[in-house]
């Protein structure tokens, strides 16, 4: 399996005759651990850490844009 539809980051698979599986979507399906696995991981919270940067930088970049808005 890969990404033709062009969609790059995290995703959750189904093996055919086992667990569900994640992933980061970069065309290397040798990179994907169980869900279990990965829940149990550090890998979860570092993806958590680099979302929760990202959020941030852009709330910070665009807060002017964003002051109106409702909050998330």
């Amino acid at each position: 399996m890969d990404c033709q539809e062009g969609y790059y980051g995290i995703r959750m698979y189904r093996a055919r005759q086992g667990p569900f599986m994640v992933g980061v979507c970069i065309q290397r399906m040798d990179l994907c651990t169980s869900l279990g696995e990965f829940v149990m991981s550090k890998r979860r919270d570092e993806v958590r850490y680099l979302r929760d940067q990202e959020l941030l930088r852009l709330r910070l970049k665009y807060r002017k844009q964003i002051h109106g808005a409702a909050p998330v």
